[in-house]
């Protein structure tokens, strides 16, 4: 793909008949970027000219943003200075920046950026809004976010849309503030945006860590009779949640669910470390809480997959003293150590093979 781009490019070098646009370069400058080649990237930018092509700020600001993309916040500020020696920079270029500053934790510089932005009298746009209330949330600082949201409506006239509330509405779970959260769904429905699943699954993980399980059957319902469908993400709270309160039955009726609905069996292992999950799973077992083997052998394939044999020694363990390891798990190990050269721990494998022979002989 890459080869057959810088064909395409090379033949326009030399097709004088005919000048290409803009856009054209800032296509495939994005898709340098997304590719993270950014070096590619800029060579592209700098014989744009040879190519007698305009850089305009739409130019500079798709570098700036496959800058952002190979997370390279230095040499956003680097291109920055130059692109003021060339052109006007836009609100789309001081979006950019800020949310440099934001994603490398750098909030201060990102209010500076905002400042800049006001001195050039640039008006600011629900992106700005948007990448400051994320990046206060992210650093907990929840009451500066929540003053924002309101500056940004009374101040500046812009309205906020979903993924400022969900900004919000994670900082607030994440400092306690569930009532408040929950407020702010409320006020989603009023002015009718759209809910999306990702806020739902975190006012469910919100509402399991506070001990009010009894209101997640209400969120669910609500999530229904919205047309929203559960995603993997909240699924994933959920098990975690009912695990954690030793509710397994419940953990297995989403289990059963998520096989109807052909979701993978990730829900332990999305948002908990393996060992956990492992855990978890002998304590199921030693309860009486048998998954269906397909769910098993799943979860097994993503031990092999990430290669750790001490992890996957305990899910193996704890399938053999509840009887319930069957051929195709086994030959799952087998065949992937043997692919994976882990055969180091070959002995403690016959060992496991041989236990569970015998278990399965007593039976």
């Amino acid at each position: 793909m890459f080869d057959e781009m810088q064909q395409i490019l090379r033949q326009l070098k030399h097709d004088t008949s005919v000048i290409p646009e803009e856009i054209i370069f800032c296509n495939v400058i994005s898709f340098y970027g997304r590719a993270r080649l950014l070096e590619h990237a800029l060579q592209v930018f700098d014989e744009m000219s040879s190519f007698k092509v305009q850089r305009t700020v739409k130019s500079f600001n798709t570098l700036l943003n496959a800058m952002l993309t190979c997370g390279k916040l230095d040499r956003m500020k680097d291109l920055f200075q130059i692109m003021e020696k060339y052109v006007s920079p836009d609100a789309c270029s001081y979006n950019i920046l800020m949310h440099g500053c934001v994603v490398s934790r750098r909030l201060e510089d990102a209010w500076k950026v905002f400042d800049e932005m006001l001195k050039r009298r640039l008006q600011p746009t629900l992106v700005t809004f948007g990448t400051l209330i994320y990046g206060l949330c992210l650093e907990l600082r929840v009451d500066e976010a929540l003053k924002l949201k309101e500056d940004m409506m009374r101040v500046y006239n812009v309205k906020p849309d979903g993924q400022v509330f969900a900004s919000l509405i994670k900082g607030l779970c994440a400092v306690g503030e569930l009532s408040l959260a929950l407020g702010f769904k409320e006020e989603i429905v009023r002015n009718k945006i759209e809910l999306d699943a990702g806020i739902y699954s975190t006012l469910i993980n919100a509402l399991f860590t506070a001990g009010r399980n009894n209101e997640v059957p209400g969120i669910l319902k609500e999530m229904k009779e919205g047309g929203c469908k559960p995603n993997s993400v909240t699924y994933n709270a959920l098990i975690s949640g009912f695990c954690k309160d030793k509710d397994f039955e419940a953990a297995f009726t989403i289990l059963d669910e998520m096989g109807h609905k052909g979701i993978l069996f990730d829900g332990l292992c999305v948002g908990m470390q393996f060992g956990e999950a492992a855990l978890i799973l002998d304590e199921m077992i030693f309860k009486g809480f048998v998954s269906r083997s397909a769910r098993i052998h799943s979860f097994v394939g993503q031990m092999c997959d990430i290669g750790n044999v001490e992890v996957l020694w305990t899910v193996l363990n704890a399938l053999i003293k509840g009887n319930v390891i069957d051929f195709d798990t086994w030959r799952t190990v087998i065949s992937k150590m043997c692919k994976d050269d882990m055969l180091l721990n070959a002995s403690q494998l016959v060992e496991s093979l041989i236990a569970s022979a015998n278990t399965s002989a007593s039976c």
